[in-house]
């Protein structure tokens, strides 16, 4: 990626210094504000909102959108890594200093922390998958980024009772009747799978970005992980001894989910920051 980086900002120095009477021969549309370009100097400005031409002139290149937009998904980005990380040390931490019939051990580790560590989550997601200002397209009414907006508010809202259920499931203390433990282990199911549905959503939306810098490589990973995640699910219950559906879903969070999910957004990240660096020297430039 770094080569087609340095590719691109000698190009937008070459064309920055190409004659001024070099115009746009074509009918395009400002990314800005919809006026049409015909006639405007290749290095110039939209005469309606003083957008540089070149940004319209490159479509939704992830070089020309507004940076504050991509530090915004970086913000997100980065908010989700501390809290894989954090959670992953801190289980790790419950787990060898706490007794494991400790009533304190049990809240922490299966309230507290999956509370705490589940709202940060949705709200990194939330943030990645921020609307960008001024779009080079109109965005339509159903997009991979609103779809994962849409799982990361519903992840929110079935946290409640995921985290009203766990502890009183585990203790086994109010839960009797067959039916209603039925239930219980229903609702844990549904936040369990929450996380990876919406850490799989995000990842399509991510990959749309990777699409726009362009980063080959790392839109070939995505693919990748995409694929071999469902492969993993399909296989830990197919191969695992233990018929207890949310331990299996535990097991493959714990093992396969989150270590491939930590090391992607750390690319990500990356990506996007090197973007970034281009899309205010664009904008310096403008």
């Amino acid at each position: 990626m770094t080569n087609e980086l340095d590719q691109l900002q000698a190009a937008l120095a070459g064309h920055e210094h190409r004659p001024v009477d070099l115009l746009i021969e074509r009918d395009l549309p400002c990314t800005g504000c919809g006026y049409n370009l015909r006639g405007i100097a290749e290095n110039g400005a939209c005469p309606e909102c003083g957008r540089a031409a070149v940004q319209s002139i490159h479509g939704d290149r992830l070089h020309f959108a507004d940076p504050r937009w991509m530090s915004t998904i970086r913000r997100g980005l980065r908010l989700i890594l501390q809290v894989l990380l954090g959670g992953y040390l801190l289980a790790i931490t419950l787990v060898s200093l706490l007794p494991s019939d400790s009533v304190l051990g049990k809240f922490l580790f299966a309230v507290f922390v999956p509370s705490l560590a589940s709202m940060l989550m949705c709200v990194g997601v939330y943030r990645a998958a921020s609307r960008e200002p001024n779009p080079a397209s109109p965005e339509p009414p159903m997009t991979r980024r609103r779809l994962t907006r849409i799982i990361s508010i519903a992840a929110a809202v079935s946290l409640p009772a995921y985290l009203a259920c766990t502890f009183d499931a585990d203790s086994h203390s109010l839960y009797s009747d067959d039916h209603l433990a039925v239930a219980v282990e229903y609702i844990l199911l549904t936040g369990l799978l929450a996380w990876p549905v919406m850490v799989y959503s995000l990842f399509l939306h991510l990959m749309t970005l990777a699409h726009r810098i362009p980063d080959r490589p790392l839109v070939f990973q995505t693919r990748v992980l995409l694929v071999a995640a469902p492969v993993a699910v399909v296989m830990i219950f197919t191969l695992h001894e233990s018929t207890n559906v949310i331990a299996l879903m535990g097991y493959l969070m714990a093992w396969a989910i989150i270590p491939a999910a930590i090391g992607m957004v750390w690319l990500y990240h990356h990506a996007l920051g090197s973007a970034a660096r281009v899309a205010k020297a664009m904008a310096r430039r403008g």
